[in-house]
């Protein structure tokens, strides 16, 4: 059934008519953004109207900004948005029980841009798929999708890898920021973060430390324990390296920790701190030194990587190392805003992070007099 037949017409001139009832079209949805309209000749015919009619009927369409013509193509609906576009592109999933971190940086994210003229969008998913088979994946579709009804202005690509990147070949001309893949823009101080908690076990009297080691992208938290060791003439940490995908991590350290617990058990020796480089692999952690019956921290220290705006619960009291969302979302936002003005010569931004306000006093049962972490 004809959806234009019998409706009634509008007073005044007939091209009126024209603009109306496809302005309604548009707006129903029956076209989309990005819709090649029918020729003229074919409207002209659908709608019982001449040729000229229903080219001056388009052409209110067209200085409303709701179609476009393409010379030699066709005529086009225009995005409807009228807010500049930036897209948020995440390696791993959101739904993923463990992507707190991911989940809390879109929402630190949201909140930066929801003071600009800017509105986002975000699309999370793109480490999973197959990267010869780039057409399977929904998320990478829809970008693509959105892309071409409303062109984005920049991006923001968290935890992305290369390969992945590399099939979003109508995406590499726009303007981005990145964080967690080799060429990224903001990064962690891992250097700090080593150097800082081989410090505070130090302090404490531990010198048997084990560090369970999650990083795979930078050595500069080796670096900074190395820092330690040569200046106070002691041994690095046992260093044990966990590598695994965002989703299992708590799994893998848990399984290590308990396999690590067996061969303790047998001499009777553990050690004295342990250092983690991710709060998910610390629930695991946390998980298996109660299973294995080692008391948090009469027996060990245990000194985690976290968020300061993400509360686990561990079970254990954990001594957190923190980094700020908010300060990283808004280092995202500040380096994508020079780059969409032209900027080129954008300095490596850091996040040092810092010892958590909860940080407790540690309480060794065993051991002489110890020292909380330097605020």
């Amino acid at each position: 059934m004809d959806p234009h037949k019998n409706q009634p017409e509008p007073s005044g001139y007939r091209y009126l008519a024209v603009a109306n009832m496809l302005q309604r079209d548009i707006e129903a949805g029956r076209y989309g953004i990005g819709d090649k309209l029918p020729s003229e000749r074919a409207l002209a015919k659908l709608l019982d109207a001449s040729h000229l009619t229903v080219r001056q009927g388009i052409d209110i369409l067209v200085r409303k900004g709701l179609v476009r013509r393409e010379l030699g193509s066709g005529t086009y609906v225009n995005a409807t948005h009228s807010d500049p576009i930036i897209g948020i592109l995440f390696g791993p999933s959101l739904v993923d029980e463990s992507a707190h971190f991911y989940r809390a940086l879109l929402g630190a994210l949201e909140a930066e841009l929801i003071e600009t003229q800017y509105t986002c969008r975000s699309y999370d998913g793109f480490n999973r798929f197959d990267a010869e088979n780039p057409e399977r994946c929904i998320p990478y579709q829809q970008l693509l999708r959105d892309a071409r009804n409303n062109p984005f202005e920049g991006l923001i690509q968290v935890s992305l890898t290369d390969s992945r990147w590399n099939t979003l070949q109508p995406m590499k001309q726009v303007p981005k920021a990145t964080h967690g893949e080799a060429k990224r823009d903001v990064i962690i101080d891992c250097f700090n973060f080593g150097k800082q908690t081989f410090e505070f076990a130090l302090g404490n009297k531990c010198k048997n430390i084990l560090y369970l080691r999650t990083l795979t992208s930078s050595p500069r938290d080796l670096v900074g324990m190395k820092v330690v060791a040569k200046s106070k003439k002691v041994p690095m940490p046992e260093i044990v390296q966990i590598d695994g995908m965002e989703h299992n991590i708590d799994v893998l350290a848990h399984d290590k920790i308990c396999e690590l617990a067996l061969e303790w058990s047998k001499d009777g020796k553990h050690p004295d701190a342990l250092i983690v480089s991710d709060d998910i692999a610390t629930r695991g952690v946390a998980i298996a030194l109660i299973k294995a019956g080692i008391r948090i921290p009469e027996d060990m220290q245990l000194v985690t990587l976290a968020n300061e705006n993400i509360d686990h619960h561990y079970g254990v009291e954990a001594v957190r190392f923190s980094l700020s969302t908010p300060e990283l979302a808004g280092k995202l936002i500040s380096v994508l805003m020079s780059r969409l003005v032209g900027e080129t010569n954008i300095p490596l931004h850091v996040i040092t992070g810092g010892w958590a306000s909860e940080t407790p006093k540690p309480k060794f049962g065993r051991a002489g007099a110890h020292h909380s972490p330097q605020r």
